[in-house]
């Protein structure tokens, strides 16, 4: 299932991220390493898909179920093909 953003907000600038939140710097990544830096960015997809099953579940144990559901979004999230790209 993909998430459907209206075009204005995909458009969108955030300036507030940026100023609030250290980015990190900006690095160059040789051509050879791609295919290793790929496989970083799905292991951190899974770690993080991982960490919201559990945060769901622990806030559902806590708080109750209606209050865990909001992390069902945040896995869509991690899951839209583009995020974690089907073509490379």
């Amino acid at each position: 299932m993909a998430l459907v953003f209206p075009p204005e907000l995909l458009l969108a600038k955030f300036p507030l991220i940026k100023d609030n939140f250290s980015l990190p710097a900006e690095e160059k990544i040789e051509a050879a390493d791609i295919p290793h830096e790929i496989q970083r960015f799905k292991e951190a997809l899974k770690f993080a898909e991982n960490d919201v099953r559990a945060t769901e579940a622990n806030i559902t144990k806590s708080l109750g179920k209606k209050y865990g559901e909001i992390f069902a979004i945040h896995l869509l999230l991690l899951k839209d093909k583009i995020l974690g790209g089907k073509k490379q």
